[in-house]
């Protein structure tokens, strides 16, 4: 065979294992032409990116959405990943659809040629490296990001960021990994995954201290080492500018940054030595429902999940009917991913992987991260839980006698109340990436020890694992009926249906036979290949593929894009009009929690366009006032609970301009599906305020204040302005003019640009019922030609208000977001520093090799 011929062999030789994956998991989407259908993949992510290309396409910038509760800011949300580069790839002379699936395909094929790369140039044989890439990229968490598209950009990115920080850290000779450490932190920004940067960038702070902790004696010597690490931390934040300025300008109004109590030790010490009444209650994990404080600590992976990791559906497939018994268990709470199987191969070589280079630093490094990962994901299942379930079991104590609630003691409780801003993120189950990206390289490391001893570990530890699946599936078989049995009753799925328990079982039995099939293949490829070892490494990997797609090609269903195409809301009548969901995200028809079926996902989102959830109304372009973004304004989620509980919903929706009210009629078990559509009583777009009243809001990060200034807009008097600053601008003032009748015409210009003809017989406010955001310029056109600029002034809690002297003015409306273009200036020249430094890098390793 010629060198080029070897060459081409070698470089094709880690695609094939990729390319089959790829056609075993997506290729029935492509060759149906379908879109991807569990949860947010279908209802989140499929509209909210399909209007962005819209707005593209109209040659706008997304920078504001009309469509999201009373309008917010688009840019600012890092779901949206306006300015992410990968969305180049929806400027393609392709459908949307299309360019949709591929964006999904080529970041698991990038999540997999990462991490084959990465774990090559750390040593790892080119065999290792591939089913290291595979146990990654298509493991079962990282899979399950597939309906979560901006937690697999970070997964993607995730293997460079550590191969870069590790080789940081080690001083190999590497000038192109402080540049390519910052490239993959600002894509993971700019992609909407921060939380994966921080953490990253923090572990690479962490191992480069660990390692050099020495020269902490000669702190010069110890900067002079670590500049590279904080130049390209620093150069990744400034890259993603575009998207941190906006975005944190935002988080500071969104609900997470409402703080009744304390939530890290150093904000209680503060608050400590200034107040009498500090308390420490969030800091010992008494976190209340309904807070964010709470909501962080949804999606916790419980520890009897953890079977999952070898034997397929050991839990119950979840979809397309429910045959999900960990339902059953008391303590189980959201699910994050459907199944964590990584393969009793994969498990068996990562730990062979950690005992082999557990004396190396990067094996130390390794380990530790997928303890934390695996750890720090147990979230609220922690100390405190144990304590409170233990005293409940054996009834020493009652719950309400301890000081401490679930999440205290737990490794994410720890995060939360030691790193600074680490509270703001939220669902320990993301830390899981932690654990399948070093668990993986272990599998590289595990593979390559292995080779050397001839498998001898790997054949006892795939004995054990046949042995002891083979006893587990007779033992269920045998105890099938009892089991079945003991499992309690509970309320069904309202969307999937009653639990199958029958079904629920053979899941576990098939998946435990798959076990023990897979470990006798493994055993049976080592066992006939000792004469050949060059057989040994194609054939595992065959199996790894194939054990993969059996376990897990289930969770990434799909669904005829045709089922997106179609339109509930296209009559003129409805056009840019808002409503009002009162339906919760549970809110099914009663036909759906009474029985089960196979096409229940595609029936719910039948129904979930109809009734626009989430976010089906930006494909629609209705309005829809029950924000859905992962960074809803505390001021208008506090208004609208207040009004929904006190005026009921038909008054809440016209008060907010909503036309449109879905509900269901009858509360009762018959209810049946109602969508009301009237526009009398409605308040309009803008009105004037026949009087106004001064409330300044004192603490803007106290939920009581809100609750408090929303009492006094849900009692104001009719047509009333509550406004919120403390004093009127200068010209809000002069004669009144009785030749003229009190009117305001609205007229939407654009996304960003809102146009009144106003006509006023005396200074008055006009309330524009768009959410308050200072970004909102007003320029006023008076009736001598002079213009006036200034910014809008916060009314009623959410809106804006405009202050006019008596006479006839044309009012122009601008989202002018100041923090974008800061945040635009600094990227570009960070981007353009970015490729400079990385082009230098490169030809200085090119002349050193």
């Amino acid at each position: 065979m010629s060198s080029r011929a070897r060459r081409i062999r070698l470089a094709l030789f880690p695609l094939l294992p990729l390319a089959a994956l790829l056609v075993l998991f997506f290729g029935p989407a492509v060759i149906g032409d379908e879109s991807f259908l569990f949860r947010d993949a279908a209802h989140f992510y499929n509209p909210l990116f399909a209007y962005i290309q819209s707005v593209w396409g109209e040659g706008q910038l997304p920078l504001w959405n009309p469509y999201d509760g009373v309008g917010m800011p688009l840019l600012a949300e890092p779901s949206a990943s306006v300015f992410y580069p990968g969305k180049l790839l929806f400027a393609l002379p392709i459908s949307f659809a299309s360019a949709l699936r591929w964006y999904v395909i080529l970041h698991f094929a990038l999540a997999y040629l990462t991490t084959y790369n990465c774990t090559r140039r750390s040593g790892v044989s080119r065999s290792g490296a591939i089913l290291a890439a595979i146990s990654y990229s298509f493991g079962g968490y990282v899979v399950a990001t597939h309906a979560n598209l901006i937690f697999l950009i970070g997964a993607a990115w995730a293997p460079l960021a550590l191969y870069c920080g590790i080789r940081i850290t080690r001083e190999e000779h590497k000038p192109t990994a402080p540049p390519l450490l910052a490239l993959s932190l600002a894509m993971m920004i700019l992609g909407g995954d921060p939380q994966t940067a921080f953490q990253l960038a923090l572990i690479a702070g962490g191992y480069f201290v660990c390692v050099h902790a020495l020269l902490l004696r000669t702190p010069l010597l110890f900067l002079r080492r670590g500049k590279g690490l904080v130049a390209a931390i620093v150069l990744a934040a400034a890259v993603s500018a575009v998207q941190i300025l906006p975005t944190l300008e935002w988080a500071a109004r969104s609900r997470r940054a409402l703080v009744d109590q304390p939530r890290t030790v150093y904000g209680y010490a503060s608050q400590a030595l200034t107040r009498a009444d500090a308390s420490a209650a969030v800091l010992l994990g008494n976190v209340e429902q309904g807070t964010h404080e709470r909501e962080s600590y949804q999606f916790s992976f419980g520890p009897w999940r953890w079977p999952e990791l070898v034997w397929p559906n050991f839990s119950g497939r979840m979809y397309p009917e429910n045959h999900r018994w960990a339902d059953t268990i008391p303590a189980e709470g959201r699910v994050w991913a459907p199944s964590l199987y990584i393969g009793g191969a994969s498990l068996a070589l990562a730990l062979i992987g950690a005992w082999s280079c557990r004396h190396q630093s990067i094996g130390k490094l390794l380990v530790a991260l997928s303890a934390i990962g695996v750890i720090g994901s147990l979230g609220w299942y922690g100390l405190g839980w144990l304590l409170i379930e233990f005293g409940h079991d054996t009834g020493l104590w009652r719950q309400e006698k301890l000081s401490v609630g679930e999440p205290f003691g737990g490794l994410y409780w720890l995060f939360n109340v030691l790193i600074p801003g680490y509270a703001s993120f939220r669902y320990p189950a993301k830390l899981w990436l932690l654990a399948a990206l070093a668990g993986s390289w272990l599998v590289g490391f595990g593979f390559d020890a292995e080779k050397v001893r001839e498998f001898r570990w790997l054949k006892r530890l795939m004995l054990v694992l046949a042995a002891s699946s083979g006893l587990a599936v007779v033992s269920v078989t045998f105890w099938k009926s009892s089991l079945i049995a003991a499992l309690p009753d509970i309320p069904a799925n309202l969307l999937l249906g009653p639990l199958d328990k029958q079904g629920a079982m053979t899941d576990m039995q098939l998946g435990m036979l798959q076990a023990v099939i897979a470990a006798v293949g493994v055993l049976g490829v080592l066992l006939v290949s000792r004469r050949r070892q060059a057989l040994v490494a194609p054939l595992l990997v065959m199996i790894v593929v194939l054990d993969l797609y059996a376990g897990l090609g289930w969770t990434a269903p799909s669904a005829p894009t045709l089922m997106w195409r179609f339109s509930h809301y296209g009559d003129v009548e409805y056009a840019s009009s808002r409503w009002y969901r009162t339906l919760s995200a549970n809110d099914y028809p009663h036909d759906f929690a009474s029985e089960t079926s196979p096409d229940r996902q595609r029936e719910g989102l039948v129904w979930d366009r109809l009734t626009l959830f989430p976010r089906y109304h930006l494909l629609e372009k209705v309005g829809s006032i029950v924000p859905s973004n992962s960074l809803a304004p505390a001021d208008y989620t506090i208004l609208l609970r207040e009004m929904a509980h006190e005026l009921g919903a038909k008054e809440t929706a016209h008060r907010l301009s909503a036309a449109g009210l879905i509900s269901f009629d009858d509360p009762t078990a018959n209810q049946m599906l109602q969508r009301e559509f009237s526009t009398t009583g409605v308040t309009p777009m803008a009105w004037i305020a026949k009087s106004y009243r001064r409330y300044p809001i004192d603490d803007p990060r106290s939920r009581e204040t809100w609750r408090e200034a929303a009492q006094v807009v849900i009692h104001r008097e009719d047509q009333q302005a509550i406004v919120h600053n403390e004093r009127s601008p200068a010209h809000f003032c002069g004669p009144p003019r009785a030749e003229f009748v009190d009117q305001v015409d609205y007229q939407r210009i654009s996304n960003e640009q809102i146009r009144l003809d106003v006509a006023l017989s005396k200074p008055s406010y006009v309330i524009v019922q768009e959410y308050f955001d200072p970004a909102w310029q007003v320029e006023i056109a008076l009736e001598d030609g002079s213009k006036i600029n200034t910014p809008t002034e916060r009314a009623n809690v959410i809106f804006q208000a405009v202050a006019l002297p008596a006479g006839m003015h044309q009012v122009t409306l601008r989202y002018v977001p100041t923090s974008f273009y800061r945040g635009a200036a600094i990227s570009i020249v960070s981007w353009l520093l970015l490729m400079g430094w990385g082009a230098f890098a490169w030809r200085r390793q090119a002349k050193a090799q």
